[in-house]
């Protein structure tokens, strides 16, 4: 997975490199390498983000909850 992929699965899942760090418990310094392309996704992270993105894109949010508000009583 390169660096620009790695970017566009986490675009596509609305995640930022510090959420997902502490998804994966690890150190921030560890995704912002992936997001450099200093290191490449090992194989099980890459196909992880790539199903979690891919569910993300064919299926949106329900369209029931869009403009809601809440009034309190």
């Amino acid at each position: 997975m390169t660096s620009e992929e790695f970017r566009y699965w986490l675009a596509e899942i609305h995640w930022t490199l510090p959420q997902l760090a502490e998804i994966l418990e690890c150190d921030i310094s560890y995704v912002e390498a992936l997001d450099r392309g200093d290191i490449e996704a090992p194989p099980l992270l890459a196909a992880w983000l790539r199903t979690l993105g891919k569910v993300h894109d064919e299926l949106e949010a329900p369209i029931a909850y869009r403009r809601k508000k809440w009034k309190p009583k």
